[in-house]
Order: structure tokens, then sequence, then C-alpha cells
């Protein structure tokens, strides 16, 4: 049985995923920005640990995420390539670089992308790590739920202090990009960091399950998140590498999280928009490969024209067309069993059989 309240929590990641690229609405450097760069990604991660099991083999992981997250990457970015090559006549190595490198400031139009196989990584981290003799031994002393937890707390301070020194090992590579590349290839200088925002989620898979919405709470974590904001300009930029004053940044990222399953158990309450965002949740795989270039390109079209219309107004119209679309997409995949083969996963029903749906996009693939 799924639970609402995470479906409409993601649907809820990903429409700030999409706010998040619309300066427009949320200028970068804005008040706007900050709050919501400060917890989105990480919202995802921890939605996405909620429901890892550590007990999959490893082969089985590694072939349903490969299935779920490489798979579409690739799809994605070398029909991005052929298409380049198609309309150019020339072909592009350093966008075969930039596909291998996979990187949000390699990837560029398409530096949404990076998050895909990223994710990847830390699913098999994550699995190797608490398969592990050590921390299996560990957990049968300490406990599942305090060494996932114990874990993700020491994975967060070397993910912070990892940041740095990446940039280090990616200067080479600027030789053959004709500019300056942030990370390693798969974002792996982000893999401490992100994989300690999953383990979080999975240490804290009870209480999110069973999450209700309480008042008291709420307001604790809105003001503590609101004080932060209003005291402090730090935030988080995982494509820049950026973490902000680690105490400040973790504070905001816990509190943002929290807010957001309220937010969503709130949202429950009200069946319209529970389908809405629960639609959303289902499917962010494709909406977050897509809604970038439909997003972007609109709001370039508003610049390039003047087209006479207020900001907010047009920075809305390029929201709704970048989840419009994508979601179009979505429903073709659903329809269309060769674009449901390129997009989606093959999912599977709870009985090890396949199941068919673009909703099943969001199991098989983590933080959709």
């Amino acid at each position: 049985m799924r639970n609402p309240i995470i479906d409409i929590a993601k649907g809820l990641g990903i429409v700030l995923v999409v706010l998040g690229h619309n300066p427009l609405l949320v200028p970068p450097g804005s008040e706007a920005f900050r709050i919501v760069f400060s917890f989105h990604v990480p919202l995802f991660l921890f939605l996405a640990g909620v429901f890892f099991r550590p007990s999959q083999p490893l082969p089985a992981l590694v072939r349903q995420k490969a299935d779920a997250l490489l798979k579409p990457y690739l799809a994605v970015a070398l029909t991005v390539l052929v298409a380049n090559l198609a309309l150019t006549r020339q072909f592009d190595p350093q966008g075969l670089a930039a596909l291998a490198w996979a990187t949000g400031p390699t990837l560029r139009t398409w530096a949404a992308l990076w998050f895909l196989p990223h994710l990847f990584l830390v699913f098999c981290l994550s699995r190797l790590l608490l398969a592990s003799a050590p921390l299996r031994a560990l957990a049968a002393r300490a406990g599942e739920v305090a060494t996932s937890a114990g874990l993700a707390a020491a994975l967060l301070a070397a993910g912070v202090a990892l940041l740095g020194p990446s940039g280090l090992i990616a200067a080479p590579a600027a030789a053959w990009f004709g500019r300056p590349v942030v990370g390693l290839p798969f974002s792996a200088d982000l893999l401490a960091l992100n994989t300690a925002f999953f383990l979080a989620g999975h240490a804290a898979a009870r209480p999110v399950l069973d999450f209700r919405f309480r008042p008291l709470p709420t307001l604790a974590a809105l003001g503590i998140f609101a004080t932060l904001h209003a005291l402090f300009d730090e935030s988080l930029d995982l494509n820049l590498r950026h973490y902000g004053q680690f105490w400040i940044a973790s504070a905001e990222v816990a509190s943002g999280i929290y807010l957001a399953l309220a937010a969503s158990a709130l949202l429950a309450r009200v069946p319209a928009l529970t389908r809405a965002f629960s639609h959303l949740g289902g499917v962010t795989l494709t909406v977050l490969i897509f809604h970038a270039p439909f997003q972007g390109v609109f709001i370039y079209l508003l610049k390039r024209h003047a087209v006479p219309v207020p900001a907010v107004a047009g920075g809305l119209a390029a929201l709704a067309l970048g989840l419009a679309l994508p979601l179009g997409i979505a429903a073709l995949a659903a329809r269309w069993r060769w674009l449901g083969r390129w997009l989606l996963p093959a999912p599977r029903s709870a009985s090890g059989g396949r199941a068919a749906g673009a909703s099943a996009t969001a199991s098989a693939a983590g933080p959709a």
C-alpha cells in the first residue's frame, strides 16, 4: 500500500526542483534561491533512503538501479548527442566526454541528469556499507537504526570536508572540456555527503512512514528554518560543491525536510491536492529529466523577444510548462511501449513479476 504523505512529499520536492531552476521566480543569489536550495536535493535523497532495503542482493540491486537510473540517463544523453550531430553535421567530442563525466556543469542544458548516475552510486555504496561485516556486527549490538544514523553523521562530516579537494583532481579535465570542470565523474566527490542524507532517511524510515502532522514540532521546525534564513545567508548548491557553514546548513536541511513532511501531511487531507501531488510524485524521474529544457527555452524566448509580461507571470507560465510538458511525456511513455522501454524502468510487482504503469517509476528510481 502506498503512503500518500511520502508520495506528496516527492511531488513537492520535484516542484521545488523545477522552481529552483526558474530564474524569474527564484533569481540566483536571492533569499528565495537560498531557501529552495537549502533542502530540496537532500529531501529527495532522504525519501529514497526511507524505502531502501540493504538486504537486497547486490547483483539484483545493481541490475534494478541500472535499469531505473542509468538507462534513462544514457538514453536521453545519447539522444541529445545524436540530435546535435544531425543538426550541426559535426561530431561533439566534448559532449561525449560530458556524458561520461556526468556532472551538472559539464551537462549544461541537461544539468539535472547528473542526479541519475549519482543516485545509482549512492544506492550501491549504501548497500556495500550496510552489508559489510563490521557494520553488520555493529548493527547486531547497537541496532540497525542507530548504526545507520551514526554512519550518516560520520559521512556527513566527511562529505563536507571532501568538497574542496575534488577540484584539484578535476582540474586536468578542463583542458579537454575547454572550461573549468567541477567535481569528479558521476559526482563521486559528493558521494559521502549524499549517502549521508540517504542513510538518514533509512534510519528514520519508521517514524517517517508513520508521520502525522503535529502543530508544536512543526512550529518549532518552522521557527528554526525561518530564523536561520533570516540571520544567515547559508544554503547548499551541490552543483557548485557549496555546503555553507556546517551546523547552520545541516539544521536547515533537517528542519526543511521536516517541514516538507508536515506540509505533505496537511495536503493529504485534501483529496484533490493529494491526487495532484501524488501524481507528480509518481513521475518525478521524467519531470527531473525534461523540465529544464522546456522551462529554459520558454524563459529564453520571453527575454529574446522582450515579451511585455511581468516577471512573475512569465515565471509562473514557465513553471507550468516545466511541469506539464514532462507530465505529458510520462503519460505517453505509459501508453507507448517503445517510449516506456526508453524512459521507464522495468517495474516489478510485489510478487516479483512485471507490472505496468508509469507510477512504478517512483519506487524503482528512488527519489522519484
